[in-house]
């Protein structure tokens, strides 16, 4: 009597790689910095019998702006794995002897 059986099938993965690159990711940063320096005015007046005398400091006053822009674009790598599915299929016959 035979017996046809069908052992798990074997499986063989080949991967195949895809790369896909997404530069659609750009982010754009602007930073502002602003440094003011000021001076302040300080009047002095000293006065005796005969003189008087003033003094004056004048204020000044610096203001400087800094703009930085940074553009950053991220790269995204997408791997695609194709995978090949072979088959094997392996017929096994058994004999069974009945004396």
């Amino acid at each position: 009597m035979n017996h046809p059986l069908k052992p798990p099938l074997r499986i063989k993965l080949r991967p195949l790689s895809s790369v896909y690159k997404n530069n659609n990711n750009t982010t754009t940063t602007t930073t502002t910095t602003t440094t003011t320096t000021t001076t302040t005015t300080t009047t002095t007046t000293t006065t005796t019998t005969t003189t008087t005398t003033t003094t004056t400091t004048t204020t000044t006053t610096t203001t400087t702006t800094t703009t930085t822009t940074t553009t950053t674009t991220t790269y995204y790598f997408y791997y695609y794995y194709y995978y090949y599915y072979y088959y094997y299929y392996y017929y096994y016959y058994y004999y069974y002897y009945y004396y």
